[in-house]
C-alpha cells in the first residue's frame, strides 16, 4: 500500500510521520522495491526545504 498522506485525529498516537515530512519539504514521494509483479517494500524520500 502506497504511503498517504492524512490528517489524524487528536487522540490517535501514530500517523503523523507524512504530516511532518510534508511541513518540512519542498516535495516527498516513494518508490517501490522490487520487480513490478512482486514489490517487497518501499523507500520514502523527500527534498527538504532551505533557509534563504
Amino acid at each position: 500500500m502506497p504511503p498517504q498522506l492524512r490528517t489524524p485525529e487528536r487522540e490517535e498516537q501514530k500517523g503523523r510521520g507524512l504530516v511532518i515530512v510534508e511541513s518540512l519539504s519542498e516535495r516527498w514521494g516513494y518508490d517501490r522495491l522490487g520487480p513490478a509483479a512482486r514489490p517487497w517494500g518501499k523507500r520514502c524520500w523527500a527534498e527538504l526545504k532551505m533557509a534563504p
